[in-house]
């Protein structure tokens, strides 16, 4: 019984795992489009404006789905 435990904990350790991973890929590669079109706009727009625009753009593709 013990090692079932074990078992399902370490299998939910990976799923947790692999979905943290998923998430700093998103921020990160949001952070640097931001970045990008921060540099491309020469500071027009702030840089926190920018983020905050495309986590809300990856938030609309998550309900779309």
């Amino acid at each position: 019984m013990q090692a079932r435990k074990q078992a399902g904990y370490i299998r939910d350790e990976a799923v947790v795992f692999a979905a943290l991973r998923m998430l700093a890929a998103l921020a990160i590669g949001a952070v640097r489009l931001s970045l990008d079109t921060f540099s491309r706009e020469e500071g027009q727009r702030s840089l926190a404006l920018l983020i905050e625009e495309s986590f809300e753009a990856l938030g609309q593709l998550a309900e779309q789905k």
